[in-house]
């Protein structure tokens, strides 16, 4: 394994599109200006932050329907370049399909699902990139552009994607990303920054030499320890390298030792792989040499096979080692093996895991669309980043006398431990969230009849559960006791005494009854009884007062009913 990678991996990926069917998508050289997300509107459904890059070439009819706003957290239009003079490319097609009614309409509806808006704003070269950047007049142009451009389409953020810059001008490029924080977030205070960088040392340093400049996002991109030259082959992303090279494991690994915050790194995972004519069937076989006349590595997008299907007589594996998929097939034709390495549902899953196991801010993509109709990538995606799972919610007392109450809640964490939850009497207007509990106090909305109440919890990775609601029954009024019926029996020598009573929300739970003599003190005939009975022996010459209260579910007694006897 060489020890120094080429320094655009963007770039590189950019270039492999030729072998997706062109797309095209409608232009407009202007567009009304948007709204950023405000903090409240930001929601997560996912564990983690899911940051996909969105290439014009994958900006069409089918885009806006397509994307998994459900899943992703961030969305970033790649992209706009910078020209060497500071201006942006405004004539480039990454602008152009930023600024078409199809991009406006991405951006709404990814907006309208909470989720994060970028525009990514690139520079590929030394050549370019050593002028750009030693020029400070050219960098504060880019520095107003693109604030201006971020305004003008309500996004949430920036991300540069500047590949191949010699380290004499990182001091620049750091007080670019810090100066251009400071810029956005003058305009929105929850505006990103987020910086691409590599997978390698060089990519470690950078990426904290971003960090300490403020960049809140670092997007490591993993996916080019091979390339279209390589030999032997095998995965472009490798968990661990079978001999020890680059890999995501080694790479987080340095990224670590250079005091790279682990809560900003973004794990980026292609949704693409590489295809070699290879000497055998072997896993990580040779490829075949240049002199053979078969080419080197293509390309290899997973929505091929959901168009095309496999090669005839072609067989899937996984790479056990570096854990990848493998397609290896025969072609008669050119007499000579071929062998796809690439990541599947299966394989991106246990990659995408390590930004759990790591403590990583989430995971990247590169590039959405890719995947397009293959099923199974989403899901692994939102598997391995599970949100909170609320369980059970109950309110007591149930039912209750008070609009005080105490809210019960039992959840399961998913990827990250719950730390917050917040309440709602009508599922539209919440409380602050405040630190989770088991038991928490709450206040029910005024008026007697049926309450619920909405809990939400949230975890570490601000990742929401979904909404659950306990009920309860208010009940302020106590119960109306009805007349009450008294007949003498003579033969039996006592009082009959009867009741009933009426409750409007919870219902009559019992009685309390009780006599006095004349005007003595009060005794107690029924401490607690749901009889509508009782038999008291008193001689007739006996002046006779009986009491009957009624107490409803909610704990509330009514008014006492009397009825007297005199002789």
């Amino acid at each position: 394994m060489p020890t120094r990678l080429r320094a655009t991996p963007l770039l590189l990926a950019a270039l492999l599109v030729v072998a997706i069917s062109p797309l095209a998508a409608p232009r407009a050289s202007a567009a009304d200006e948007l709204e950023p997300l405000t903090t409240g509107q930001l929601s997560r459904r996912v564990s983690g932050e899911v940051f996909g890059y969105l290439p014009y070439w994958s900006i069409a009819s089918w885009t806006a329907d397509y994307l998994r706003y459900d899943t992703l957290t961030d969305i970033a239009f790649f992209g706009v370049g910078i020209k060497k003079n500071g201006n942006l490319d405004t004539d480039s097609p990454g602008y152009l399909d930023l600024m078409s009614p199809t991009g406006t309409e991405i951006i709404q509806r990814a907006h309208a699902r909470g989720v994060r808006i970028h525009i990514t704003f690139q520079s590929f070269g030394g050549d370019r990139n050593r002028v750009l950047f030693a020029d400070p007049s050219a960098l504060a142009t880019f520095r107003s552009q693109a604030r201006a451009l971020v305004r003008q389409r309500g996004a949430d953020g920036a991300n540069l994607d500047i590949e191949g810059i010699n380290n004499d001008f990182w001091p620049a490029w750091a007080a670019t990303i810090s100066q251009l924080r400071t810029a956005l977030r003058k305009d929105n205070p929850i505006a990103r920054v987020s910086v691409a960088t590599n997978l390698n040392t060089t990519g470690a340093r950078m990426a904290k030499v971003a960090t300490d400049a403020g960049a809140d996002r670092v997007f490591m991109m993993t996916y080019v320890v091979r390339t279209a030259l390589s030999n032997p082959v095998g995965s472009n992303d490798p968990l661990v390298h079978y001999t020890g090279g680059y890999s995501l494991t080694s790479s987080l690994d340095d990224y670590a030792a250079k005091g790279v915050p682990s809560g900003r790194i973004l794990l980026g995972l292609p949704f693409y792989g590489m295809t070699w004519p290879t000497v055998s069937s072997a896993l990580h076989a040779k490829r075949r040499p240049v002199a053979d006349g078969l080419g080197d590595g293509n390309s290899f997008f997973p929505s091929s096979l959901a168009n095309d299907g496999l090669p005839a007589g072609a067989t899937v594996d996984h790479d056990t080692i570096e854990k990848s998929a493998r397609i290896t097939w025969y072609d008669g034709a050119k007499a000579s093996w071929y062998q796809t390495y690439y990541d599947d549902p299966t394989s991106t899953r246990q990659k995408a895991k390590l930004a759990v196991t790591r403590g990583l801010a989430g995971m990247g993509i590169w590039a959405l669309g890719y995947e397009r109709g293959v099923p199974g990538y989403w899901e692994a995606i939102a598997a391995t980043f599970p949100p909170p799972q609320l369980l059970t919610v109950k309110v007591s007392p149930r039912p209750t006398d008070s609009r005080n109450v105490t809210v019960r809640a039992t959840w399961d964490a998913g990827a990250h431990a719950v730390t917050k939850m917040r309440l709602s009497n009508d599922g539209a207007t919440w409380s602050d969230w405040r630190t989770a509990s088991t038991a928490t106090p709450w206040r029910l909305s005024a008026g007697n009849g049926t309450k619920r109440v909405y809990v939400q919890v949230r975890d570490g990775a601000l990742a929401r559960s979904a909404t659950v609601a306990g009920s309860t029954k208010l009940d302020t009024v106590g119960p109306v006791v009805a007349p009450l019926g008294l007949v003498r029996q003579p033969a039996k020598h006592r009082w009959k005494l009867t009741w009933s009573a009426t409750d409007a929300t919870t219902g009559v739970a019992g009685y309390r009854v009780r006599y006095r003599i004349g005007s003595g003190s009060w005794h107690v005939l029924k401490t607690w009884t749901t009889e509508t009975r009782a038999y008291l022996q008193l001689p007739k010459r006996y002046t006779v007062t009986f009491s009957v209260t009624a107490r409803d579910e909610a704990g509330n007694w009514g008014d006492d009913r009397r009825v007297r006897w005199t002789p």
